[in-house]
Order: structure tokens, then C-alpha cells, then sequence
């Protein structure tokens, strides 16, 4: 099982509340309201569930699932699927990390 990193709701730029990963669509729906879900590395239960919620097209999922694409950014009706390589620090050492970012309106999953 992945990590929530972070699950919360946002609004005119203060945090609401947190939420759990089963409650993000129904509120980012809600007029104002902007839902950010931080995972990592979900599994693909996780993802079906965030899937089927925000309608994530399926060849995204599918790219989520496998690891070590290439930094890209598609279009999905009025969704992104963007890859990213994130630069982190570890053991004194910088290092690139493969970050997946579902964006469409009222949310971001990373």
C-alpha cells in the first residue's frame, strides 16, 4: 500500500480540512473548493480508486502504474497527465525522482 503523503481541501487559499482519499471527489465538486491528494508510491488499488472518482483516463493509469517514463505532458478532455523528474536530496546526493501529476479542475493528485 502507497503512502498519503497529504489529502486535504483547500479554499480562497487556506485549508479547509483533510479528507481521505475516498472523499476527494466529492469535494473538490463543490463550488470554491480545490482538493490536493499527495501519494507515494500508490498502488494500483489506490489509483483504481482515485480512477474511478475523478475519471482519470485509463491510459494515464496506466502510465502511473509503470514506472520510468519519460518526462511528458498529455491531455485528457480537461485533464493533464504529467511526468516529472522531482530533484531530492538523499545521502548528500542529489537525485531525480519520477513524479506522476493527475491536474483537471478543482484538483491535483501527485
Amino acid at each position: 500500500m502507497g503512502r498519503v503523503v497529504a489529502a486535504a481541501v483547500y479554499s480562497a487559499g487556506k485549508k479547509v480540512t483533510n479528507i481521505t482519499l475516498d472523499e476527494g471527489a466529492a469535494w473538490a465538486e463543490k463550488p470554491g473548493h480545490f482538493v490536493w491528494i499527495g501519494l507515494e508510491e500508490p498502488n494500483e488499488e489506490e489509483l483504481y480508486n482515485l480512477q474511478r472518482q475523478f475519471n482519470l483516463h485509463e491510459l494515464a493509469i496506466e502510465d502511473a502504474l509503470e514506472k520510468h517514463s519519460r518526462p511528458k505532458l498529455e491531455t485528457f478532455g480537461d485533464a493533464l497527465f504529467i511526468v516529472i523528474y522531482s530533484p531530492i536530496m538523499e545521502d548528500g546526493k542529489l537525485q531525480f525522482i519520477e513524479t506522476h501529476i493527475f491536474a483537471g479542475r478543482g484538483y491535483i493528485i501527485t
